[in-house]
């Protein structure tokens, strides 16, 4: 027999937590289901095309080389140095933008679904999420392109970013799980962040260290999306995570799913109407 999802406007905001939690643990059980259709949405975005999801590794190679060139030339870094450098900032970047750029549309593109199944919540969340983690981590072949290439070996310290992807992932979730909500009530607010991204990946050392910023390193350092890129770039670059942003990522990662949490359990019930 289906159940029917059903709202008591008598709970309060205990009892709406509690029905908010069940629906991310049940939307997380499902996982058998999201990781397949997570992964099939990152294949069909390049349905009918020759290389298929290779475009989006083969993109990032271009932009890696060129890129890794100009600014190698303009900061004077050898290309051993540079070109893993630069592809190791660009596939942390591409994911936090997919997260803080995408998550907008998160439970709009699973509107469809939503509306003609009893599932949970959350399950477009995970989707979404697991759809730009398969990209995130297929781009990593990027990056031993560039290391092959420039005769580069990070050694043992590539063991630290099986943790640092699970900080990713779960980063991603709250992320798509906020912005989802507020893009499903807001439409234009993605309009907002779009460009609002552009001055932040200039204030970003994605391409350049933070050492280039001489006495204005501050801008680097009270930056919170540097540190993200930080704990992802120093373990393929051969060096442990930096503890500083360890300790920022751990506590971005705190109040941020506080955050999201509290606002889904106050709108759980509203978000499909809104889409």
């Amino acid at each position: 027999m289906e159940t029917v999802d059903s709202y008591d406007a008598s709970l309060g905001f205990r009892g709406s937590a509690g029905v908010a939690w069940r629906d991310l643990v049940a939307g997380a059980n499902m996982w058998r289901i999201w990781t397949v259709l997570g992964w099939r949405d990152f294949y069909h975005q390049t349905n009918r095309t020759v290389l298929g999801p290779a475009w989006s590794v083969v993109g990032l190679v271009i932009m890696v080389g060129s890129l890794g060139f100009v600014y190698g030339s303009l900061l004077s870094t050898p290309a051993r140095v540079g070109y893993p450098f630069t592809a190791a900032g660009l596939i942390a970047w591409f994911f936090i933008s997919g997260c803080l750029q995408g998550g907008f549309t998160t439970f709009v593109n699973s509107a469809g679904t939503m509306k003609e199944r009893t599932l949970p919540v959350s399950f477009g969340l995970y989707r979404y999420t697991w759809r730009l983690f398969v990209e995130f981590c297929l781009k990593f072949s990027v990056f031993a392109f560039f290391a092959v290439f420039s005769q580069f070996n990070p050694g043992l310290s590539l063991l630290y970013l099986v943790p640092m992807l699970v900080l990713y992932f779960c980063n991603g979730l709250w992320v798509n799980l906020l912005f989802g909500i507020i893009g499903g009530r807001a439409r234009d607010m993605a309009q907002l962040v779009n460009p609002l991204m552009l001055i932040a990946f200039l204030a970003t050392p994605v391409l350049w260290p933070s050492s280039a910023l001489g006495a204005n390193a501050f801008i680097s350092t009270y930056n919170p999306l540097s540190h993200f890129i930080d704990i992802i770039r120093e373990p393929l670059l051969g060096n442990a995570p930096p503890f500083g942003s360890l300790v920022l990522v751990f506590a971005v990662t705190i109040m941020g799913w506080s955050a999201a949490f509290f606002v889904f359990a106050r709108t759980r019930n509203n978000i499909v109407f809104w889409l």
